[in-house]
């Protein structure tokens, strides 16, 4: 992380224009790096910066990345409806984007937010929509996950 924090402050300073895809990677791959490491203050700048650099492309990808790790850090930190704002513009980006994966994690993503509240009816069948979108794209890691969120919420 800190690596990648140094390229990206040594190419500010160079002011200088890098790729725009290659800048919005660098940056979702550090807001990752964050997010995993538990630091949601360093994902939601990132993902911020994310959203910024991405929309300004059309990248509806990169912004289906963004609004997950913008999510995660919220639901996090407790701020359920904020997460669930962020989830859904997830699932409308990776919808745009044609990303069958996006729109099956952002449904997952949903229905944890909605487990967490005690909402267990809505939880399943946001589930159920993952489960469907992950095996229709052949994502066996994705259909095992929500097999067994399903099963947290049976």
């Amino acid at each position: 992380m800190l690596q990648l924090d140094r390229l990206l402050a040594r190419d500010d300073a160079r002011q200088r224009a890098i790729d725009a895809a290659v800048r919005a990677s660098a940056v979702l791959a550090a807001c990752a790096l964050a997010c995993f490491q538990g630091n949601y203050a360093r994902t939601t700048d990132l993902a911020r910066h994310g959203i910024e650099l991405c929309a300004a492309r059309g990248d509806h990808r990169g912004l289906t990345l963004a609004y997950r790790f913008l999510g995660e850090a919220a639901l996090a930190v407790g701020a359920d409806d904020e997460a669930e704002q962020h989830f859904e513009c997830q699932l409308a980006d990776a919808s745009r984007a044609g990303d069958m994966i996006g729109q099956a994690s952002a449904y997952n993503m949903l229905g944890q937010t909605a487990r967490h509240r005690g909402e267990f009816r809505r939880a399943r069948s946001l589930f159920w929509q993952a489960l469907k979108l992950f095996r229709e794209a052949g994502d066996p890691d994705g259909v095992s996950v929500m097999l067994s969120s399903l099963g947290e919420v049976a």
